[in-house]
């Protein structure tokens, strides 16, 4: 759970970074929007709108736009984008190239992995096997498994790098960056060398 939310925090944080005039807009849209949601929400079920009553009417046209940048719903993120959009959108500073193949495997390998075991589905639960008392019937456990420690430690790992790789500025910055840059391929390795 922590670390899907954390590579999306990786990808807005550097899409804030390379778009930051646009991203204080899109706060301040994403803001007036989200008002306007719980007004409407609220009113449609008669609940009293307190401080949401006074909110300025949208014209059409403003609520349209944003309806169309986060849904009618709400249903995106402040920044309008999914995250396949802002992935691509920052991966041109990534780093070299295989920065960039790792940022996409994280992208589609991982990430992917994090919402197919995340959510209720038959991948979240662990392997069945063939109930003590009837052993023609499957027992399916939920319970914590040891299954995705690695995949959960590169997951952390990666994102604390690139975070940190962000965000630091002192001239401690380049020796983090050196330490990410030179344990990640181990992460990343495969058993009998080959690392492609």
């Amino acid at each position: 759970m922590l670390n899907r939310s954390m590579f999306e925090d990786v990808i807005v944080a550097y899409w804030v970074h390379l778009h930051p005039d646009q991203a204080v807009e899109r706060l301040k849209d994403h803001r007036t929007h989200t008002l306007q949601l719980w007004r409407d929400h609220m009113s449609t079920r008669g609940l009293e709108l307190g401080a949401l009553e006074d909110l300025p009417d949208l014209s059409d046209e403003e609520r349209n736009r944003l309806d169309r940048l986060f849904g009618a719903r709400g249903n995106r993120g402040w920044t309008g984008l999914r995250n396949y959009e802002m992935l691509k959108s920052i991966e041109g500073t990534w780093g070299d190239a295989e920065e960039v193949r790792r940022l996409g495997h994280m992208h589609d390998v991982h990430l992917r992995h994090a919402n197919a075991t995340l959510h209720v589905s038959a991948l979240s639960l662990l392997q069945p096997r063939p109930s003590e008392g009837n052993p023609s019937l499957d027992f399916y456990d939920s319970a914590p498994s040891e299954r995705d420690v690695p995949i959960a430690l590169l997951g952390a790992f990666w994102a604390y790098a690139h975070m940190s790789r962000l965000i630091h500025r002192s001239p401690a910055r380049e020796e983090i960056v050196s330490f990410y840059r030179e344990r990640l391929p181990l992460f990343f390795a495969r058993p009998g060398g080959d690392n492609s």
